[in-house]
């Protein structure tokens, strides 16, 4: 997968890969211009570099998905990839080394219904993806405002849009404060202007976190359950370790957070998981809701990311692309789609979304 050219339309106003990667040019690209076929119009600049061709997507070793650096990212280098063209082939297949301006560490990603889904590793579990990290945050970033940058509860997983919206602003409101509310309480939920985003503190929404000192980690996937290092109240009354499910929990109360740091002697190991969204079919489900996001996310790809919302930086991020988000004829389904999704939500939120709902999704994302 290479960088494309983008060829305008006479007329237009040609984005040159220079420019795009380095955000010269702001807002979306002129709907004269067009790349692969597609029409830009509405699609950020930085984005257009990392668009994959219909070949690319027959080519992949993950079809019909790709996955590619997060151009948004910041400067970030993955199992030695710093473009954003490239697809990212050691996904599902093995442990990849990262690097990033905020930490450094290894990541595992594994993503269900794809062609390079190892067989046996998803049997017996609902999770439609899961992505495993093991990180160390930079101290040199930390001299200079060490609390200020890396709160505990700022440092957040979820998705993030930098695309013109198709829905109206209450439609995506309570879509995205749902996904949000599906993995905690603490959900951050932003929908007006650019990015959209609902983002949720790892504390609190990952499915297991190991804190361990420099040296002493375990490997990715012996790590136990234990934050008492970054947490020393998150104890029983035994004083030990809080179980997964009860850490979640106690990390979903602010006031339990207040104070708590990442401290770059430390390794932090994640485990994330979720069965809502389908990344391999591009479809979600919360139960109530059932959408194809080949046709609402227009023609911006799910992402894996993990970021510090106080600073704006990012540990690691994916863009993990399908085949019909872009090359489906998406837009011509839009209408009768959100049709759909505006009937199903009008009559969630006469009950079940207001109440029965809230109670579902405030138990987070288990299996």
């Amino acid at each position: 997968m290479t960088v494309a050219e983008v060829v305008p339309v006479k007329g237009g106003t040609s984005l040159s890969d220079s420019d795009a990667k380095n955000g010269k040019l702001q807002g979306s690209v002129s709907g004269k211009d067009r790349l692969h076929g597609l029409n830009l119009q509405g699609i950020h600049p930085l984005l257009v570099p990392a668009i994959p061709s219909p070949e690319d997507f027959k080519e992949s070793c993950h079809y019909p998905v790709l996955v590619t650096l997060n151009p948004f990212g910041g400067k970030q280098t993955i199992d030695g990839v710093v473009s954003p063209a490239v697809n990212l082939e050691s996904v599902n297949r093995r442990l990849m080394e990262f690097d990033s301006e905020l930490a450094y560490g290894k990541v595992e990603i594994h993503v269900r219904g794809v062609k390079s889904t190892q067989p046996g590793f998803f049997t017996g579990k609902k999770r439609f993806v899961q992505v495993c990290v093991q990180v160390r945050v930079l101290a040199r970033l930390l001299l200079a405002r060490f609390k200020d940058l890396f709160k505990a509860s700022d440092m957040c997983i979820g998705q993030e849009a930098f695309n013109v919206a198709k829905l109206p602003t209450w439609m995506c409101s309570a879509m995205m404060t749902a996904a949000g509310k599906a993995f905690s309480n603490t959900t951050l939920v932003k929908v007006d202007g650019t990015p959209r985003y609902f983002m949720n503190p790892v504390m609190a929404a990952c499915q297991l976190v190991n804190v361990s000192r420099e040296g002493e980690q375990p490997g990715m996937y012996d790590a136990q359950e234990d934050c008492t290092l970054m947490l020393p109240k998150a104890v029983d009354a035994r004083g030990k370790p809080l179980g997964a499910d009860r850490r979640r929990k106690w990390c979903d109360v602010p006031a339990n957070m207040e104070g708590a740091v990442f401290d770059p002697s430390y390794v932090y190991t994640f485990h994330f998981w979720q069965h809502y969204a389908d990344f391999g079919d591009y479809r979600l489900s919360l139960g109530w809701l059932n959408v194809d996001l080949s046709v609402f996310m227009n023609r911006f790809p799910l992402q894996l990311t993990v970021k510090d919302v106080g600073s704006g930086q990012y540990a690691i991020s994916v863009l993990v692309w399908h085949e019909r988000l872009l090359y489906a004829d998406a837009a011509e389904k839009l209408e009768e789609a959100t049709a759909s999704a505006e009937k199903q939500l009008q009559s969630s939120l006469g009950g079940r979304l207001m109440g029965g709902m809230s109670r579902m999704l405030g138990g987070g994302a288990r299996e």
